[in-house]
């Protein structure tokens, strides 16, 4: 550059040349940390870009400067200092670079000389390990030229008044994935697909020197190799025939170069740090690191200064503020605390530690669980880590109280099979302990074990903890494994659940136990609901559901909301169900459990079936099918299957109806449905679908299997179906009708009002056959108006098609407009003018219901068109009635008729 006209030492014009680095690859990404570097850089002040070895800031400062000269005509200058170990020898480096050539002890002189009035960029590289150098000349540098920037890389801040810091992290996955397959495709390596090669870039936190090194192994080993492989990443990240400087051709010779520029204290927290997994605070981390030699304060003031040294990385916008490393820097520190001698004893203050933090908020485990979980989530790696090393180590005292601390966590969460291994490994260490300690780990893996594998066989081992906890005034074990037990036996011994869940509210609401009394009602509510009685049902399910939604249980909470609106939808209040539904399942989505979210959104998408909302049923189940398809094993979503035959069945398609049975009975052969009841409705919808396809053989396979699935049972809802189907399947119309009404009785009886619309349909389809198209008629369109009245749009079985054309026949008319008046009041018609068949000849007891009903209107003085309009029938057919009656009777007219039904319906009538 031309001379700018101050006196200098002879031989101080500076070089026109900027010295920048060539590299022979591509600069790949980095768009943000570009532009705001550029925006960033100012005269007469220091930019230092910081980070981790291997991060890419040497790239990014050069990058910068050869995009830098209409920014800063006068030059942009170079200095390279990896190799300046001597902060004396910082101005010697410095001057060689700008060619300014003086003596030895001039150089600060002749570049501050040179540098005054130059609108030009300085890029320092690579300064951490001579800070001190550094900064006592820039600062003086930017004092007196102050029309020059400085741009340093530092894996640490040089510390120049004004200095302003750019912190280089990894990169984004975007710009991950195409450098690597960038220096792939470079050596002629074929490209792994996407997942691979993510698989690789999460592995090495997506640093650039990480990547590089690893997309070297990609003509030598597999993607899945590479990947295994990076288990051990300073193993593999190395160049050994690279000319790089050592800290460039290997990913543990980057750290090295950091861990080395640490004092003894400095080091010491860093491979301390180490027993950390993904990240922890400050209290923590003086929790672990502390000992004789180093105080909490020590420790604090060290886990500043590493943050600066980029081996760990702060977040002080949560609170409290967390820390972390990256995981190939931790790799690097767990090979430093291994070699150590004190690993052992690192790792058992961080189990201890961590016992205390779950102790520490076990009040507010007790009260809210969801702000619960919500505390201990971030330490969640931590916690596993802790009970690892205390199962494996000495330290299972320990580690026991803290894994039964995080049971519900493992309930609630979706991580239950990492806490069913590691309490199932507790359990055994001390199986052949009777203490109290041993009975609460009993417990806890059968409260994780409850819904993340309902085939476990728990009861014995609840059982034996009832007693134990009981031995050692546990009360508080006694009542949760009380409760446990009765849920585990609910399927097979619904009675004994029963007086075990009465029990335990007992001894719950005694000593204000808000959780196991609620739980307690909830199991209660349950019961009352598979027998189909769902107004006692809701007396515990609705008070028992808002308390734990209070309380943060939102588990057991979502469970009882999703028996609420089933009870609700049958027994006529199905909008009112839906939303029940859509409230359970907002209830379990923030526990990201597939079991309970599941559980309810099957719940609310039958419901919406039910509703004629076909669309919206497959939207609500949409997330969940996708996570289901996705496991290998069975689902462990109660009702999955036989919710998918529902809403299929509905829609009319039947094939893919028989295809969902089909997979529900497999499961059930293997043991995976909760009860022979779940086994029974699936091969009563099978029945169903395969009778609407024509295949009757098959259908009356499916419903002797549910038949015998069900013997025993008193649940009217179940029973009704099962003659419902039995109805369908005979060829015999009067054994139809009688299977019909008997269904219709269960039915109403119990409540069941979706039900009984069916049944009121089923009779009228056989009606017109038995009886009069009138009466067909009225309850044809009794149950349309009750299907209106109550939104059940869903059909079992299509209306009979010659039903249809009655009820469009003008000549009914007033039928039509009778039934529609009665709606579900239809039920007592329709049963008052059923009776059985097999009745005398002759006599009061020959006759047949509908006759019952004329003879008894006659005798109370009504005409015959009269009795017609009240019975829904023709005034033919009541004189019709009238007549059978009278030859039946012996009697000749309506006078003797009268007196005779008067005679024998008064108290002291005989005969």
């Amino acid at each position: 550059m031309e001379d700018v006209g101050h006196d200098r030492p002879r031989g101080t014009a500076l070089m026109p040349t900027y010295g920048l680095p060539r590299f022979g690859t591509s600069f790949v990404g980095r768009a943000e940390d570009l532009a705001g570097t550029r925006a960033a850089l100012r005269a007469g002040r220091m930019l230092t870009l910081t980070g981790p070895g291997g991060s890419g800031k040497t790239r990014l400062a050069a990058t910068v400067g050869d995009e830098a000269p209409a920014a800063w005509p006068d030059g942009v200058w170079w200095v390279g200092l990896d190799e300046t170990r001597d902060d004396a020898a910082v101005d010697v480096a410095v001057a060689g670079a700008l060619g300014i050539s003086v003596s030895p002890g001039a150089e600060r002189i002749a570049i501050i000389n040179a540098a005054e009035g130059v609108r030009g960029l300085l890029i320092l590289d690579n300064c951490e390990q001579v800070r001190a150098g550094v900064g006592g000349l820039v600062e003086e540098l930017l004092a007196a030229a102050p029309t020059i920037a400085v741009l340093g890389t530092s894996r640490t801040p040089v510390g120049v008044p004004g200095e302003r810091v750019h912190r280089i992290g990894p990169l984004t996955l975007e710009d991950a994935l195409h450098l690597f397959d960038e220096r792939a495709d470079a050596i002629g390596a074929s490209r792994p697909g996407p997942g691979g090669t993510r698989s690789i870039c999460d592995r090495i936190d997506r640093l650039p020197l990480a990547l590089e090194l690893a997309a070297g192994w990609t003509t030598t080993l597999s993607t899945e190799e590479i990947v295994e492989r990076l288990g051990r990443p300073l193993e593999l990240l190395e160049d050994s025939g690279s000319r790089a400087p050592y800290r460039l051709r290997s990913l543990a010779g980057s750290v090295l170069w950091s861990y080395e520029l640490l004092d003894d204290a400095h080091r010491a927290v860093f491979r301390r740090l180490a027993a950390f997994r993904r990240g922890f605070t400050a209290d923590l981390a003086q929790a672990v690191c502390a000992d004789a030699d180093l105080g909490p304060m020590d420790v604090l003031r060290c886990l500043r200064e590493l943050v600066d040294a980029c081996l760990v990385v702060a977040d002080p916008g949560t609170s409290p503020a967390r820390f972390s490393m990256l995981d190939v820097i931790a790799a690097f520190a767990q090979e430093r605390l291994a070699e150590s001698g004190e690993e052992d004893a690192v790792r058992r203050r961080h189990l201890a530690a961590y016992r205390v933090v779950v102790e520490r908020h076990a009040a507010l485990r007790d009260g809210d669980k969801d702000a619960w979980r919500v505390a201990l989530a971030p330490e969640y790696a931590n916690l596993v880590a802790a009970v690892e090393w205390g199962i494996a180590g000495d330290g299972l005292v320990d580690a026991r109280e803290l894994a039964i601390g995080l049971a519900w966590f493992w309930h609630l969460e979706s991580r239950r099979p990492e806490g069913i291994s590691l309490l199932a490994q507790i359990v055994r260490a001390g199986v052949d302990e009777r203490s109290a300690a041993q009975a609460r780990a009993e417990v806890a893996l059968a409260l994780v074990a409850d819904t993340a594998a309902p085939g476990t066989n728990v009861r014995s081992a609840l059982a034996r903890a009832v007693e134990v906890a009981t031995e050692h005034d546990d009360d508080s074990t006694a009542r949760v494994a009380r409760i446990l037990l009765a849920l585990s036996v609910l399927a097979d011994d619904p009675e004994q659940a029963r007086q075990l869940a009465v029990e335990n509210r007992a001894a719950a609401a005694e000593v204000g136990d808000v959780f196991n009394e609620c739980a307690s009602r909830v199991l209660l509510g349950i019961l009352h609901c598979l027998d189909d009685e769902y107004a006692a049902g809701l007396e515990h399910l609705t008070p028992a559901a808002s308390t734990l939604r209070d309380h943060g249980d939102r588990g057991v909470a979502a469970t009882a909301l999703g028996y609420q609106a089933v009870a609700h939808a049958r027994t006529g209040f199905l909008d009112r169900g839906i939303e029940i539904a859509q409230e359970a399942v907002d209830c379990a989505r923030p526990l990201h459990d597939l079991h309970r979210i599941g559980q309810v959104s099957v719940v609310h998408a039958e419901l919406l079936a039910l509703r004629g909302r076909i669309a919206d049923a497959y939207g609500a189940i949409e997330a969940i099918s996708s996570l289901i398809e996705r496991i290998d094993g069975p689902t462990l979503v109660p009702g999955w299957e036989l919710t998918r035959a529902r809403i299929a069945a509905w829609e009319g398609d039947h094939a893919t109806a028989i295809d969902w049975c089909r997979r529900g009975i497999r499961l059930a052969e293997r043991g995976a449905l909760d009860s022979r009841v779940s086994l029974a409705e699936t091969q009563l919808e099978l029945a169903s679908a395969l009778r609407l396809t024509g295949d009757a053989e098959h259908a009356m396979a499916a419903l002797s299997e549910a038949t015998a699935a069900t013997d025993g049972t008193s649940r009217p809802r179940v029973r009704a179906d099962v003659l419902e189907q039995a109805a369908f399947l005979t060829s015999d119309n009067t054994t139809a009708y009688s299977r019909h009404q008997e269904a219709l009785r269960l039915r109403s009886d119990a409540g069941l009002t979706l039900d009984v619309i069916d049944s009121l349909e089923n009779i009228a389809a056989l009606a017109h056959s038995r009886r009069t198209a009138e009466f067909a008629v009225v309850l044809a369109t009794a149950a349309q108006t009750a299907r209106a009245d109550h939104g059940y749009l869903a059909r079992r079985t299509p209306l009979d098609p010659q039903l249809e054309k009655l009820i469009a026949d003008p000549a009914n008319d007033e039928a039509v407009r009778q039934g529609a008046k009665l709606g579900l009041d239809a039920v007592d018609l329709a049963r008052r003018m059923h009776g059985t068949r097999d009745r005398p000849d002759t006599g009061w007891e020959s006759l047949t219901p509908t006759e019952n009903s004329v003879v008894e209107l006659a005798a109370e003085g009504l005409s015959n068109p009269q009795i017609a309009d009240r019975l829904f029938i023709s005034r033919g057919t009541v004189k019709t009635h009238l007549a059978h009656a009278y030859q039946k009777l012996g009697i000749a007219n309506r006078t003797e008729l009268a007196a005779a039904f008067h005679a024998r319906n008064t108290p002291d009538a005989v005969g």
